[in-house]
């Protein structure tokens, strides 16, 4: 069965994918639901009073949200069907693995994906504006694949391009794998149905791409969906 490439903009943080399978770079029959933004709560400013005579044991902890990444998550519903403007008139049941993909462009050429190292990691870096750190793309995406991904024919086998895995409250840990295409980059979210979100929630996706330093991008969303 060919996996069918599904396009649409997205900026927001969690969402829920409808998709139909068919040809390749079919935009048709796509829905999205959008959820509520999230963030992490600002920090309040901690006061105490220093007495004189005194020693006090004080463990400090900080936690500082990165602007440097956007995270989805929800859940995908996927069907091969024969259908009509009015209702559909038949209906095969679909595996509902595949991966959610992410694009800086409108116009990949699927057919001619490749494996993304540390240098276009780098150049990620560059174009986005983003300093040397812990949280940039190059030191973010410090693992590989862990397994093949293929999409319109062409496959990238396990442990060949730059990954990184997000948390999963109860459940498997979401990858997310930097491809290319061309000059264009591609962050690809590995499917996998009825697993648990960062927060502990049902979830069938889970991926983070990065932002440039102004703080946003545009991407292009597309399902490769079995």
């Amino acid at each position: 069965m060919h996996k069918r490439l599904t396009l649409i903009m997205v900026s927001a943080l969690a969402l829920a994918l409808t998709a139909s399978i068919g040809a390749a770079a079919d935009a048709r029959n796509v829905t999205m639901t959008f959820g509520a933004n999230e963030t992490q709560a600002a920090l309040t400013q901690q006061i105490l009073t220093a007495n004189g005579g005194n020693i006090t044991n004080m463990n400090v902890t900080q936690n500082i949200q990165t602007m440097k990444w956007q995270g989805y998550y929800g859940n995908v519903t996927n069907s091969l069907q024969l259908a009509g403007a009015s209702g559909t008139f038949y209906e095969w049941t679909t595996t509902g693995t595949g991966w959610i993909l992410l694009a800086n462009s409108s116009s990949v050429s699927w057919g001619s994906l490749l494996l993304a190292g540390a240098a276009h990691a780098a150049e990620e870096d560059t174009f986005l504006g983003l300093s040397a750190g812990l949280d940039n793309v190059s030191s973010t995406l410090n693992e590989t694949n862990g397994a093949d991904i293929t999409i319109n024919g062409v496959t990238i086998s396990a442990g060949a391009t730059l990954a990184l895995q997000t948390e999963s409250n109860g459940g498997t840990k979401w990858e997310t794998s930097l491809l290319r295409s061309g000059t264009n980059k591609i962050y690809a979210g590995t499917v996998n149905s009825g697993n648990q979100a960062y927060n502990g929630v049902s979830a069938d996706y889970q991926l983070m791409v990065p932002v440039s330093s102004t703080g946003v991008r545009t991407y292009y969303l597309y399902a490769a969906l079995n």
